[in-house]
């Protein structure tokens, strides 16, 4: 599961379109979180921020799109300060995206001296691995994670990244990153937000994948909050809080609270309840008498019903090709979601095979079931609202799986392909339909996926004529009508590719 939105701290982030042709600037992360800073002076010319969310407004339909064209999403990605070097917390995801009207082709990537680039590890709304050779269409987006490299000198590290297309767009990003250096001092903090009193402000977070994706139970729609604490100093030091009133404190499970010189840890807040608006005051204490204390403040004003309760089947009948399950009423529910598997599970079904949603408890439905051995499970939901609109749905448990059986369904044979014959512009096919089904569907492919030729086929024997020279593929499936409707078969192509003079 992927959160819209990043929530990583960044001390400057703008947008800027690089083409090789004059375009009009457009923000890229418009739409998503981007950062409001509060700055404190350090030592030198270092300075270190706390944010506070704020959503933008998506600047997309105000944009004038060119043939070739790339926004980046940051124009300096700064990875903020690190540990000693190069160890502890120090990375950002840098995005380059398509918004001109004509795909480009990325030609090379520049080398790092001081960081790593690794591209995205798997594409995800319109977001693909930033590498050589990639293809890249309108709206789509290239993505890569920078890392710093360990063992690098105390002090800013900076240098350009710049990616080259085909089409002649440079896409150029300045990266740089504070090292820290050892302390003389036994017991020396540094932390993101830093020390002191500041402000950790909890906005509500959006997700737009709910209707497909099933969200943890547990998840809140108002995110965590994080402070990064770095250890500077000789000695380890131990990191000690409590919970407060409106939120949860905790650190990974991993983590002991004990930081060694140059390392790092992360402390985490999060709401108790997420639909409560709540101000609380934060404090953290450090061996060495270190103190930082926190004004930390929610904003969640959405109406968050309780989840509802753990769903159970009562009743499943098959007829034919249908199936239709009754279940019991579950509190806090306005309905539920079903699917169908081919294997049983112990916590939660996973490979659907079909998917009813938004079923009535008396009335929950499968059509155009194929013949097989399946499991049914279902789960209650009900709907969670901002501002009076539905902005997704909450899951209860998932009901223990049922064993169904479907003999009378869709059958699944697939039409057998026994010889296949060509001539000048014609092909001639000789097909068994499965029993079950009264006709098939044919289809002549050319090799660019253009479909030349498709039929309601009732005999055995095709000729088809008028076809023109090329390199085709056959496809076949059969069909019944059920109630009216086509159900079909599974599609069975010929082994081999058919040509035509």
């Amino acid at each position: 599961m992927r959160r819209r939105g990043k929530t990583f701290l960044s001390l400057f982030l703008s947008a800027v379109i690089v083409t090789g042709q004059p375009v009009l600037a457009a923000d890229f992360s418009a739409g998503e979180e981007t950062f409001i800073l509060e700055t404190t002076e350090q030592e030198g010319d270092v300075s270190e921020a706390s944010a506070i969310f704020e959503d933008t407004v998506d600047s997309d339909s105000e944009m004038r799109y060119e043939k070739y064209e790339a926004t980046v999403s940051s124009e300096i990605l700064d990875l903020g300060q690190t540990g000693v070097n190069g160890s502890g917390w120090g990375w950002e995801r840098l995005e380059i995206k398509n918004t001109g009207t004509e795909a480009w082709h990325i030609k090379s990537i520049s080398e790092l001296n001081d960081f790593t680039l690794e591209p995205f590890d798997y594409p995800f709304q319109g977001r693909f691995p930033m590498e050589v050779g990639n293809k890249v269409k309108p709206g789509e987006a290239v993505a890569a994670d920078i890392y710093v490299k360990k063992n690098l000198s105390p002090g800013i590290h900076e240098e350009t990244f710049v990616m080259e297309t085909e089409e002649g767009i440079q896409a150029k990003c300045r990266i740089r990153v504070l090292i820290r250096g050892a302390s003389d001092q036994d017991y020396e903090v540094n932390c993101r937000p830093n020390s002191g009193t500041r402000f950790l402000t909890i906005t509500p977070e959006e997700y737009d994948w709910w209707d497909n994706t099933d969200p943890d139970p547990d998840m809140f729609m108002c995110p965590k909050r994080s402070i990064w604490i770095y250890n500077n100093g000789k000695n380890p030091v131990t990191v000690d809080f409590e919970n407060t009133e409106h939120f949860w404190a905790y650190l990974d499970d991993y983590e002991t609270g004990v930081i060694m010189p140059g390392e790092g840890t992360t402390v985490y807040l999060r709401p108790k309840k997420e639909e409560q608006v709540a101000t609380d005051i934060f404090k953290v204490s450090i061996t060495g008498g270190i103190e930082l204390s926190y004004i930390i403040s929610q904003n969640c004003p959405h109406i968050a019903p309780p989840y509802p309760e753990g769903a159970t089947i009562k009743d499943v009948k098959v007829q034919g090709s249908t199936i239709k399950a009754v279940a019991y009423d579950c509190a806090n529910s306005e309905g539920f979601d079903a699917v169908l598997t081919k294997k049983s599970w112990g916590d939660k079904p996973e490979n659907y095979v079909k998917v009813a949603k938004n079923q009535d408890a008396k009335t929950i439905t499968f059509t155009n079931v194929k013949n097989g051995t399946y499991y049914l499970g279902i789960h209650a939901y009900n709907r969670d609202y901002y501002d009076g609109k539905v902005s997704g749905k909450r899951f209860g448990a998932w009901s223990y799986p049922v064993k169904v059986v479907v003999k009378n369904g869709i059958p699944t044979e697939r039409v057998k392909i026994k010889t296949v014959k060509t001539s000048k512009g014609a092909v001639s096919v000789t097909v068994g339909v499965p029993k079950g089904f009264a006709r098939a569907d044919m289809e002549l492919r050319s090799t660019g996926g253009t479909t030349v030729y498709k039929r309601n086929n009732r005999t055995t024997y095709t000729r088809i004529t008028g076809v023109k020279p090329g390199t085709y593929t056959l496809k076949v499936r059969p069909w019944v009508k059920i109630n009216g409707r086509k159900a079909y078969g599974d599609w069975v192509s010929w082994g081999r590719r058919i040509r035509v003079k």
